[in-house]
């Protein structure tokens, strides 16, 4: 095939012509941002696009490092594509790239190998030769050298317990790595060497006849690791780094060119070895990890106790480009609700007597997963046709608003009515609040604090190894940016069961109640969880009337929360956004402990012998009804009645002030009882009873709410006959 060679144009482009950019801002970082700052894009910037499907892989080891390289300067820039169909996320990134800023793009190029070289002719002075096996190509492109075959298989279960998929092992040694990190090392204003490129052996006779000006040549093999470290150590960032496994070499290496930054392995997932401690010990915290290691939690573990944070980044293409366009004004457009404390009185309304759901799909901190098929047509997440039917709460890190500004924007571009962005693990990067330093978590969380403001988000999403509240949330919780903490840990992420408490500045912090997926003990289907949402009460100052439900992406999708939805209903269930569930939360449920008022008055206590006084409410309470049947109620606020008095209504605690909503006369209607046998049912309550199903029956049920009064058993848990079920008994 005859070779294309430089045109004119091409030149041009080269040097710099005149084309008009729309909005290419500065790339502005935050005070004390660990991301690198890559010259900012101006009227000479144009995109060239280079196909990974076209190259081979050491071809586009190559190409990769000059454009890491090139976007330290303004000009041409270089841009990783698929296969160029409407599926490929980066030829949808490139296209609003090309849209957002007016910045030229020219795809005639990106299959000639030779023609991309071209573009560096006055950029490269230099080459770092490395040898990369045939076995590790062969790998390499089995593992995902083309971003088509590597995002159109199946999705691999991830997590902290099963966050982000385990690292394959190295199908060969560090040495492109190091090459990597070489080439990172050149071309700055105390460097030895001028700027450089990486280049495989097989290819290195192309490459030189293409790039006439790279004179100087060094071969990896020619130094250890302890020479690079302490010859050129001093020349890497002190602020971010990338650990990558040596069979993922046609990742991330634009970015530690642009960025300086060492690149490495350990197999190690504590990171023990000599390397690993030399790099994190350089590192100034907190720093930005980009990449992934062999294990999740030894990983997040060990960088949160070196005061440092993790992007899963290990397949992130273009983030050298990515990082350079600065978007001024990056807005959700989704807030209704904001942090407002409860004040006085028992507060009444939206939600009095339904439960309340926020569902929140995972794992939005991995970077990786946003600029690939987060929001692609064909994956049933962001992308998916069902998105916008159910309110829905989606994870993305606040760092990408530094690393690929331009997508977070298209993402916001996209929400609907429906959807609303919160905080990923942890805060700004990947880590784990537990395993900080106090001083770690206080630099981590002011930094995050400034990533929320100029990433518009409000909700902190954490991933802890214990219950660590208060000491490892207050540090966010005090930070003026942050409305709560949505806090997991445990299995599923619901070690908690739903606890909700309250930190620094009176804001929650909720735990997850249960989750959707994939296997047991969690609950692996919407028909399970929806049972066991059944039986949880519906009062809006009751803490249990609230659950927050992760979503696991890798086991779970849009199809499945508006299944879930579905088999609900919104009779007596609210599926609120993130930010609307914390304002509920704020402003219903009492949570001033230390000034709360009194115990309670009133005749309620006449028949209700046996009951305990928290914080501002009645618990556990056994109230006799008329028929002098024990009625269990669960929780009661008494703050806000008048003058702290409360009475027995027909078994059920209300405000002495309040009449009763049903006279004791008034039986439940409704198919239930061909189905359940109860002690009562009269006066609003449903006590005593037992019902056929698979389903524990609710020890009391309040049936004032229903229409008619009517009842029905959905498959042993007894609901209002106007809400759906899918076993009705």
């Amino acid at each position: 095939k005859k070779k294309k060679k430089i045109t004119m144009k091409h030149a041009l482009l080269l040097l710099g012509s005149c084309w008009l950019v729309h909005a290419a801002f500065a790339p502005f970082r935050v005070p004390g941002s660990p991301f690198p700052s890559p010259v900012a894009p101006n009227s000479t910037t144009s995109i060239v696009t280079f196909s990974d499907v076209s190259l081979s892989p050491t071809q586009l080891l190559t190409v990769q490092t000059l454009q890491g390289l090139l976007a330290r300067r303004a000009g041409v820039q270089l841009f990783r594509v698929g296969n160029g169909q409407a599926v490929d996320s980066q030829t949808r990134w490139v296209a609003g790239l090309a849209k957002q800023f007016g910045v030229p793009v020219d795809r005639s190029l990106e299959t000639n190998f030779t023609s991309l070289l071209g573009l560096g002719a006055t950029a490269v002075q230099g080459l770092v030769v490395c040898s990369v096996s045939e076995k590790s190509a062969t790998a390499t492109r089995k593992q995902g050298r083309s971003l088509q075959e590597l995002f159109s298989a199946p999705s691999q279960s991830y997590g902290r317990n099963q966050h982000h998929p385990a690292a394959p092992e190295p199908q060969q040694s560090d040495d492109v790595l190091k090459a990597i990190s070489l080439a990172a090392a050149s071309g700055w204003p105390d460097s030895e060497f001028h700027p450089m490129i990486v280049v495989d052996k097989q290819d290195l006779a192309t490459v030189q006849a293409a790039l006439p000006a790279a004179s100087h040549t060094i071969n990896t093999a020619d130094y250890t690791w302890d020479d690079v470290m302490r010859q050129f150590g001093h020349l890497f960032s002190t602020h971010t780094a990338v650990l990558q496994d040596p069979g993922k070499y046609n990742f991330l290496a634009d970015y530690a060119l642009m960025a300086g930054a060492v690149a490495w392995w350990d197999s190690d997932g504590s990171l023990t070895s000599n390397l690993s401690q030399i790099v994190l010990n350089r590192l100034v915290s907190p720093a930005a990890i980009e990449g992934w290691g062999s294990s999740e939690g030894n990983l997040v573990d060990t960088l949160s106790q070196h005061g440092d944070f993790v992007n899963a980044a290990d397949f992130a293409p273009n983030l050298a480009v990515l990082s350079s366009f600065y978007v001024p004004q990056l807005r959700q457009g989704t807030h209704s609700f904001r942090h407002t404390p409860r004040k006085g009185k028992r507060s009444v309304g939206f939600g009095e007597d339904k439960h309340t759901i926020c569902l929140l799909f995972t794992d939005g901190d991995n970077v990786q997963w946003l600029l690939n098929d987060f929001a692609s047509p064909q994956r049933d997440w962001f992308g998916s046709t069902k998105r916008g039917q159910v309110p829905a709460g989606w994870t993305i890190s606040p760092s990408l608003a530094e690393l690929a500004p331009s997508v977070m924007a298209e993402f916001y571009s996209l929400l609907t009515k429906n959807d609303q962005f919160v905080s990923g693990p942890s805060g700004v990067g990947y880590a784990v609040q537990s395993s900080f330093s106090a001083q770690s978590n206080q630099a981590f969380s002011q930094l995050t604090n400034q990533m929320l403001a100029k990433s518009d988000l409000s909700v902190v999403n954490i991933i802890t190894d214990n219950d660590c509240a208060p000491s490892c949330t207050d540090p966010l919780l005090n930070q003026s940016n942050v409305a709560g903490i949505f806090h997991y840990y445990g299995s599923a992420y619901c070690g908690g069961r739903g606890h909700i408490s309250f930190g620094a500045g009176g804001k929650p912090v909720v735990t997850g109640r249960a989750a959707l997926w994939g296997s047991p003990p969690t609950y692996n289907d919407p028909a399970s969880l929806a049972g066991a949402l059944r039986l949880l009460p519906k009062d809006a100052h009751n803490p249990n009337s609230y659950s927050l439900i992760p979503v696991h992406v890798w086991t779970h999708n849009m199809s499945d929360v508006v299944e879930l939805m579905n088999l609900l209903g919104d009779v007596t269930y609210n599926f609120v956004l993130p930010e609307q569930f914390v304002q509920l939360v704020q402003t219903h449920v009492f949570h001033d402990c230390a000034n709360a008022p009194a115990k309670p008055t009133g005749a309620f206590s006449n028949t209700c012998p046996s009951y305990q006084v928290v914080c501002g409410s009645i618990r556990d309470a056994t109230c006799a009804n008329p028929k002098e049947v024990p009625v269990f109620n669960e929780f009661f606020d008494y703050t806000g009645c008048s003058e702290l008095a409360v009475n027995n209504c027909n078994g059920r605690l209300q405000c002495a002030s309040e009449i009763c909503p049903v006279p004791a006369d008034n039986p439940a209607q409704g198919s239930f009882s061909n189905s359940c046998t109860c002690a009562s049912v009269i006066g609003g309550v449903l006590a005593g009873c037992h019902c056929k199903g698979k389903l524990p029956t609710q020890r009391t049920f309040f049936y004032d709410n229903c229409e008619a009064y009517s009842v029905k058993n959905c498959n042993g848990a007894l609901i209002c006959t106007n809400e759906p079920c899918e076993v009705t008994m």
